[in-house]
């Protein structure tokens, strides 16, 4: 019997220190960081918000998505970094919610496009988009993700979007 626990002991570290190893991340700071993301967070927080701008908008979906539910404390900051450039971030916002079948990644994103529309108070979105939001909102089944989706989407079809603000949980 301990012949063979420890053969399995043996095994699990073998497996850790591989995947750590292999880029899976660190173990200590948010379950096996992706190594991109472990710079990325590690970096100096004054120059992430530049960092962020550097990588592909699809990148930055992810980093943002990672950020929001592994790092602690979430960096919902990221957010308004991806807002500030504006309505050409929409459609891979967009494409990616569509993707996504998990009730809080959906809130997530549609906190992102309530970001484009507080950081841009002049844009507006077109009716069909809010109405594809309406209905991923119905949609979900999760309480607070859904309480949190229709806080963004009050903020999407208001009139004075900057004096809203994106409540947390």
């Amino acid at each position: 019997m301990l012949k063979s626990w420890g053969a399995f002991l043996g095994f699990v570290f073998m497996m850790i220190t591989g995947m750590v190893s292999a880029g899976c991340g660190d173990p200590v700071k948010g379950f096996f960081m992706p190594r991109e993301y472990q710079a990325f967070f590690e970096s100096p927080f004054s120059g992430q918000r530049e960092a962020l701008l550097e990588f592909p908008i699809e990148k930055q979906i992810d980093i943002y998505l990672y950020g929001v539910k592994v790092y602690h404390p979430p960096r919902v900051d990221l957010a308004f970094v991806i807002a500030r450039q504006g309505p050409k971030v929409i459609a891979p916002l967009l494409a990616r919610l569509k993707q996504e079948n998990d009730d809080h990644t959906r809130s997530d994103l549609m906190e992102v496009l309530a970001a484009v529309r507080i950081v841009n108070p002049q844009f507006r979105y077109d009716q069909d988009v809010i109405q594809y939001l309406e209905e991923v909102t119905h949609a979900m089944n999760n309480a607070n993700a859904k309480r949190l989706s229709e806080d963004s989407l009050r903020i999407l079809k208001s009139e004075r979007p900057e004096r809203e603000v994106l409540p947390r949980p």
